[in-house]
């Protein structure tokens, strides 16, 4: 013989059917908390009878937590714990919890959902939720465990670092992280250096050469735990050796100062005077009017021009312009007299000399008459050198009182002069030596 079971949800749902042999049958998978109609067809070798329906039953209900443990921490509001509750369609419950939560917490009634913020520490407690179903009339229960405690707040996470000093010098390990107002302590745990220490400001000292190792604890508050870090490492090390003083730098040696070029003073030629030049006899001459011959200026021309200033028959001697030239280069213009020897005026009473070469050395021989004299070897001019007094042997009369002047002095560096208070016929012989050319 065998037995057929057929069950159907009264509500909603799919039948099921089981298979017995004998006339109990054991039936699983069915949904909780649902109302079942069972129908039980019974057959044997002349074939299944006719189906029997027994009486409706009903599944207990079940509910489940969203957490089966929860550590939650001071102050701080947790998520809710919320309860489902597993029965058939339109089912009503009321829920109910064991025990006193931790304060802070509260639990719903009608949801069954645990929350809030947990205001004191409490050590871990199980609790039993409870849900009473009413189901097509009938009142069924059902039940979940959870776990629940309240611990210090978790801190922040401490953070400590170390560095490195020298032997006898101080590091300060640099600290960051932690929560809450609990004071925070150093210790050294480790390290190969002899002598470590660190105070309640972490600053680690050390007696020899190796590291220190070191952690910082923050302590708890009313609302976070006890913190510590992981260790931090400070390394000392010797002092590198002075460097050797350098070698003094040897005295410089003295620069010789260059001895400046005399620069020509600035000063005006002195005037020459304003008589003038008497006529030569016998042949008369009107006398000259004393025009005064104009103050010469500086001027930087390379080759100066003197000024003359014409007259009737006579001209007073005009001053040449002096340019200073302490480093001009040697002029490469050719040598310049002016008047030159063979012009037709034999009445002027100075010459000058243009484009010398610096260095070159300066004759001038002055003689009465129509004719030079055999050159002879002669000192060196000077700058004022006189005449010799010449018989008048061409007929010229000697009248002048001045003594031939050479302005400038030949110096060496100056590439013209002037020679003044000559007398008219008189015969200059300029001879220009070393470096130049003679003209």
């Amino acid at each position: 013989d065998s037995y057929t079971v057929v069950v159907t949800p009264v509500v909603s749902g799919s039948s099921t059917t089981f298979t017995s042999t004998t006339t109990t049958a054991n039936l699983t998978g069915l949904a909780p908390g649902t109302q079942y109609v069972a129908s039980v067809t019974a057959s044997n070798a002349a074939g299944p009878g006719p189906a029997v329906t027994s009486s409706t039953f009903i599944t207990n209900p079940a509910i489940t937590l969203s957490a089966a443990s929860r550590i939650e921490a001071l102050n701080v509001a947790i998520t809710p714990i919320s309860t489902t509750l597993l029965a058939e369609v339109g089912s009503t419950a009321t829920y109910s919890i064991s025990g006193t939560l931790p304060a802070g917490l509260t639990f719903d009634t009608t949801n069954g959902i645990i929350s809030g913020t947990p205001t004191s520490l409490s050590a871990n407690e199980t609790f039993t939720v409870a849900a009473s179903v009413d189901i097509g009339g009938v009142t069924k229960t059902a039940s979940a465990e959870i776990v629940l405690g309240v611990v210090a707040g978790i801190q922040a996470t401490l953070v400590v670092t170390g560095s490195s000093a020298i032997v006898g010098s101080a590091a300060t390990l640099t600290r960051s992280g932690g929560s809450g107002t609990g004071t925070v302590t150093y210790a050294i745990t480790g390290g190969t250096a002899t002598g470590c220490a660190v105070n309640s400001s972490g600053v680690v000292t050390s007696t020899s050469v190796g590291t220190c190792i070191a952690t910082a604890t923050k302590s708890g508050d009313a609302s976070f735990a006890t913190a510590t870090s992981a260790p931090a490492t400070t390394t000392f090390t010797v002092a590198p050796a002075p460097a050797p003083a350098p070698a003094p730098a040897p005295a410089p040696e003295p620069v010789p100062t260059p001895t400046p070029t005399p620069t020509p003073s600035a000063s005006p030629t002195p005037k020459p005077s304003a008589s003038p030049t008497p006529a030569p006899t016998p042949t008369p001459t009107p006398k000259p009017s004393a025009s005064p011959t104009p103050e010469p200026s500086i001027k930087p021309t390379p080759t100066p021009a003197p000024s003359i200033k014409p007259a009737p028959s006579a001209s007073p001697s005009p001053t040449p312009t002096v340019k200073p030239a302490p480093t001009a280069a040697p002029s490469k213009k050719p040598l310049d007299i002016s008047p030159p020897k063979t012009g037709a005026d034999t009445s002027k009473s100075s010459i000058n000399v243009q484009n010398l070469v610096p260095g070159q050395k300066i004759k001038v021989t002055i003689v009465e008459g129509k004719s030079l004299p055999t050159p002879t070897a002669s000192p060196k001019a000077t700058a004022n050198a006189k005449p010799s007094p010449l018989p008048s042997a061409n007929n010229f009369k000697v009248t002048s009182k001045k003594p031939v002047k050479v302005i400038p002095k030949p110096s060496g560096s100056s590439a013209g002069f002037g020679i003044n208070n000559l007398k008219p016929g008189q015969k200059i012989k300029v001879t220009i030596k070393t470096g130049g050319t003679t003209k």
